[in-house]
């Protein structure tokens, strides 16, 4: 899915903006839970209780706090991925072990009993919201639709209109692909007006990629709440963010059965890094309609991003009359401002004496109200932004979850999270994603200790290569990454 943008978004505005919609989206729409509890509920604890994990969701839970307390999270995630591409399939399978979340509440209880505003409680917490670590392999045998033709037409644009190699080269990034080819052979015009291929690449060649990313998001909250006549719940936080995400995408095409006149292997890859820092503000409400019932609001702004892209590719190929030839581009940056969209969240919880809760979220992102702009030019992003108008809609996230107590000690979980990306295409195939959770919880006098089990399910597709009426074969992706949490909170 990126690596289609990667080649094909550089010729229709600043190269590094079209390929980070993808990342704009994908920070805009939270997929990680901040602590055990509210990943054991799905989510789904907007209007639940005191936990320090869902202050981020709705800063007014802070409000329903009696004690201090300091709570640290970590976890454990296994990343597996099924592909298919050109008719083979592929497995992988990758663990990491990573810090998710650390909370402080301190709070002052007002000791005049005629006040409305009964009591106040601050926070500082950091949670990394996102994890945008994903990995895709495949490889098989195909005839046609290699990247080579690719190059070709682009070095063929219109826009080229004296074929030369020289122009490829002075407009890069946008022909650099081409330029890249060309010097290590793989295309000419020696002997046509037109560039062409040096060899048949309609033979039957094996081909394969690789789709490598890495990346979190992170938060840091300071946060407010204040109790209403135990009746009325409020607060809001003041928020930092930082984002960095790489993603590099090698593909390969080989000669393995030795066919082709002329031609060993190839190998393309690109590279390419963004990172940013935001900030943003949230508020939410509370309010308790009967001893068993309570509803949420919660509002997080657009988040303002200070974003800095890097893109860097390079080519190397092997060639049967001259042999192996290697090219590499320079590094391209960029510097832009990203505003993400903001985003209501609606909550409701129904308690049962107790024995225990149900739960559930919804999350509504305009994703239209996402945007780029230019550091220096102020036309610079009009097409980026209108494909966004054009491409994107309304991101939901319905998280339902439930709690039961089985007795003063231990407290058993589940929750179910459904979640839309926002793109209006209804062939977007990776716009859906599920997750199913279970949870324990064991309290003692002082101290809790919460585990969660989540899997994740959704899929993704890239194509590498399109434009140019060229379209190449679809990798098709599964991706199940299963995590498991451990949070231990403790009285102050």
């Amino acid at each position: 899915m990126r690596f289609i943008f990667t080649l094909f978004g550089v010729l229709t505005c600043f190269w590094g903006s079209a390929q980070s919609i993808y990342d704009a989206v994908s920070a805009s729409t939270s997929r990680s839970s901040s602590t055990a509890r509210v990943a054991g509920m799905g989510g789904a604890y907007g209007s639940t209780g005191p936990e320090i994990g869902a202050i981020s969701t709705n800063p007014a839970t802070l409000g329903l706090f009696r004690t201090d307390v300091f709570s640290f999270t970590s976890n454990l995630q296994s990343n597996r991925s099924n592909t298919e591409f050109a008719g083979n399939r592929d497995a992988y399978r990758k663990s990491n072990f990573g810090f998710t979340s650390m909370g402080f509440v301190k709070g002052r209880d007002f000791e005049d009993s005629t006040r409305s505003l009964k009591s106040m409680n601050y926070a500082l917490t950091f949670n990394r919201n996102n994890t945008f670590r994903e990995y895709f392999s495949a490889g098989g045998v195909e005839v046609g639709n290699s990247m080579v033709d690719y190059f070709a037409a682009q070095a063929n644009d219109p826009r080229n209109g004296s074929r030369s190699s020289n122009f490829l080269r002075d407009n890069a990034p946008f022909m650099y692909e081409s330029y890249l080819a060309n010097q290590t052979n793989l295309i000419s015009n020696v002997n046509s007006i037109d560039f062409e291929p040096i060899y048949n690449t309609n033979a039957s060649l094996r081909k394969s990629v690789i789709s490598a990313q890495k990346g979190n998001q992170f938060n840091f909250s300071f946060s407010a709440g204040g109790n209403i006549n135990d009746k009325l719940y409020i607060g809001g936080s003041m928020n930092g963010e930082y984002l960095r995400i790489n993603y590099e995408n090698t593909y390969r095409e080989e000669d393995e059965r030795d066919t082709v006149s002329n031609f060993n292997n190839f190998s393309f890859r690109t590279n390419t890094n963004f990172s940013g820092f935001g900030a943003s503000f949230q508020l939410g409400g509370i309010y308790v309609v009967n001893p068993d019932l309570r509803v949420g609001i919660g509002y997080k702004s657009r988040t303002s991003v200070s974003a800095f892209d890097s893109y860097s590719t390079s080519l190397s190929s092997n060639l049967d009359s001259i042999g192996p030839f290697q090219q590499r581009s320079m590094e391209y940056n960029g510097s832009y401002t990203l505003f993400l969209p903001d985003r209501f969240t609606f909550s409701a919880t129904q308690l049962f004496d107790k024995i225990g809760l149900i739960s559930t979220d919804l999350d509504i992102t305009n994703m239209r109200r996402m945007e780029f702009r230019s550091d220096g030019d102020p036309f610079a992003f009009d097409d980026l932004n209108q494909t966004i108008q054009d491409s994107l809609g309304t991101a939901i996230a319905l998280r339902i979850g439930g709690e039961y107590r089985f007795d003063k000690k231990y407290y058993g979980r589940a929750g179910f999270r459904y979640q839309t990306m926002g793109w209006a295409t209804e062939n977007q195939l990776d716009n859906v994603r599920y997750a199913l959770s279970l949870g324990l919880g064991i309290k003692n006098e002082n101290e809790i200790i919460d585990l969660a089990l989540i899997q994740n399910i959704y899929q993704t597709s890239f194509t590498p290569f399109s434009g140019y009426n060229l379209q190449g074969p679809k990798a098709r992706a599964n991706i199940l990454p299963v995590a498991i949490m451990l949070t231990i909170t403790s009285k102050i």
